[in-house]
């Protein structure tokens, strides 16, 4: 089909990847905001003019089972003064998953002990950084400080007891798999968390393994030479988009000289995490090898110097845990000190794009290609303007936010991008609210539904009671907290209750006003009207009304003893109700982390 004019290589993270899955994850949303902006771009012209009637995007072929998942797509650009009609746009799948023999259940979880205690203090580090990162004086400072140091409490408190038990549990399920029947019903457990953690622990403790993830990164990229820098008729540029543990795999091969790209885009960066694989080496002009190093800032200076390294990562993804340290898997305290401002230096390093995913620990790392407003459309812009504009100077940042030549829609661009920081950071307030009203509905729902005589009968209460035999709820009297024979039903009740509760407002409502606001385009190409700041106020309303209001009038009707009743019981209604509207004002307010730029230029 000719020689294109871009060529975007996607890379998996760890874990079991189907070939081309990598592909229709990220190709679709990628397709529908290159539709989006070429739009933009063509409605923008004079009526009349020779591209107005084009179509913006053409799918000429797709292919997800081949060895090398490739599709080709033409992109309108509609140029006036270049006269070019579509950008020829590849994007492939370097699958790196099935090259190597994955590692055993046994091997992996020897890995993960050493692996355990680094997660937990980045994670901490992480969490330290994103609630506390600037120094503020008085008394907002002091509640700050306060929440910050609950906060890191809490995670150390419940984190480490709940990883090592859950370790000490996984260690008595690989014992218990000779049995048959415990192997039957563990396999499937022990199995999915081989093919999780496997694949990095072979990246850090099978060399040869990691030069075939290497390999296959590499000869994925060299079937498309990067040529943007030679006087060709066409040239031909080329951007890596890595996640997780590709990032690391990609950066031992971009940063070391041994291919040549031209953007570098890493989501979710493992590379602080894991680090390089030993026995690599990076390549010199001349075809000489130096001695690896694991400093890949120093060689993306001395390797890669017109390499485009972009940074982005989650507020809450423990995975990069924050900033690129100039040292791979050091501590990178001092670059979040650098990225906050509380630094007078400013060592070298990629361009920093802190962005807002779902504001949880594990899911953060994970929906980066569902994020629309701070990975797919930014990135996309990259590659549709990247023919046009000059290479950008050192110190600048390369990310171009998604504006369009229609002044008008810029304003509400930038709207869509605050709104959708906002609902993000909710979303925490949301999850604990949620579980909270649940811990306040449980009692009252389940004294009902034991007063209920068919749930009596569904669960043969009058023939336990004849045989004699321990009876439990609901053939009892209703639940209570001062029977600790009664908690497990409880927890259990609280756990049902705030998930329902979440999945309706975290779920459903959030997913269908956050929808509203990531649109840009009917399916007929049609302008869709910003939701704006109406989508955030529309979905705390929903999160006041179904955490807040409902279980309190669920107390209130159900209750043998309501609210109204007691000075107490008013106390405690106004006490949580006072605690939403905190948790609400805190996910509001403070600003977002502000990128950064690049540092090319080691501190003298």
């Amino acid at each position: 089909m000719g020689k294109p004019d871009h060529v975007l290589v996607l890379v998996h993270g760890m874990g079991p990847e189907l070939k081309g899955g990598t592909l229709q994850e990220w190709a679709q949303p990628f397709l529908q905001s290159l539709n989006d902006i070429a739009l933009d771009h063509r409605d923008a012209l004079p009526r009349g003019s020779l591209f107005h009637d084009y179509p913006a995007l053409i799918v000429d072929a797709a292919d997800a089972v081949s060895d090398a998942p490739t599709t080709w797509v033409r992109v309108l650009k509609a140029h006036p003064v270049v006269g070019d009609e579509y950008l020829d746009l590849v994007i492939t799948e370097a699958s790196w998953g099935n090259d190597f023999i994955p590692a055993t259940v046994r091997a992996t979880y020897d890995w993960s002990w050493g692996v355990m205690v680094t997660v937990v203090r980045r994670a901490a580090r992480m969490v330290w950084w994103n609630m506390y990162p600037r120094a503020h004086a008085g008394l907002w400072g002091w509640i700050l400080r306060r929440l910050r140091d609950g906060a890191m409490a809490l995670i150390c408190a419940v984190a480490f007891p709940a990883i090592i038990l859950g370790m000490i549990l996984l260690a008595l399920a690989i014992l218990g798999t000779p049995i048959p029947a415990v192997g039957r019903l563990v396999g499937k457990l022990l199995t999915a968390f081989a093919d999780f953690l496997g694949d990095p622990a072979t990246w850090q403790r099978k060399q040869m393994q990691a030069a075939a993830m290497r390999q296959r990164v590499a000869e994925t990229i060299e079937r498309w030479p990067d040529d943007h820098l030679a006087t060709t008729a066409k040239p031909t540029r080329v951007s890596v988009l890595a996640h997780s543990q590709g990032a690391a795999i990609s950066a031992q091969v971009l940063l070391q000289g041994r291919v040549a790209a031209s953007n570098f885009i890493c989501v979710g960066n493992g590379l602080p995490l894991l680090g390089y694989a030993r026995w690599g080496g990076r390549s010199q002009a001349g075809g000489t090898t130096m001695a690896p190093k694991r400093n890949p800032v120093q060689d993306w200076l001395e390797c890669s110097p017109g390499l485009r390294w972009i940074n982005l990562w989650a507020k809450f993804d423990f995975v990069p845990a924050g900033p690129v340290a100039s040292d791979a898997g050091a501590n990178n305290t001092e670059a979040f000190r650098e990225l906050y401002g509380r630094s007078p230096e400013e060592s070298p390093g990629p361009e920093e794009h802190p962005i807002y995913n779902s504001s949880a620990l594990i899911k953060d790392h994970i929906v980066y290609s569902q994020n629309r407003i701070e990975v797919i459309d930014p990135v996309a812009q990259l590659i549709y303007i990247a023919a046009d504009q000059p290479a950008t100077t050192p110190g600048q940042l390369w990310l171009p936010p998604l504006t369009v030549p229609r002044n008008s829609l810029v304003p509400a661009l930038q709207t869509r991008v605050k709104v959708h920081r906002l609902l993000v950071r909710c979303l925490g307030m949301a999850r604990l609210l949620a579980f909270i009203s649940g811990a306040i509905m449980v009692v009252p729902l389940l004294a009902k539904v034991t007063a209920w005589p068919w749930v009596g009968r569904l669960t043969f209460c009058k023939i336990t009671a004849l045989n004699n035999q321990i009876v439990l709820w609901p053939c009892t009297q209703a639940p209570e907290w001062h029977r600790p024979g009664d908690w497990w039903i409880l927890i259990v009740g609280i756990i049902v209750l705030g998930c329902l509760t979440q999945q309706v407002v975290n779920g459903w409502i959030w997913g269908m006003l956050h929808g509203r606001v990531e649109r840009r385009r009917t399916l007929m190409g049609a302008h869709v009207p910003q939701a704006g700041f109406g989508a955030l106020v529309c979905y705390l309303a929903c999160v006041l009304l179904l955490a807040v209001a409902l279980p309190l009038a669920v107390v209130e009707l159900l209750s043998a003893h309501p609210a109204t009743v007691s000075g107490a019981g008013l106390a405690w209604a106004a006490g949580y109700v006072a605690l939403a509207i905190a948790l609400t004002v805190l996910s509001l307010v403070g600003r977002p982390i502000a990128a950064r730029p690049a540092r090319r230029n080691p501190p003298a």
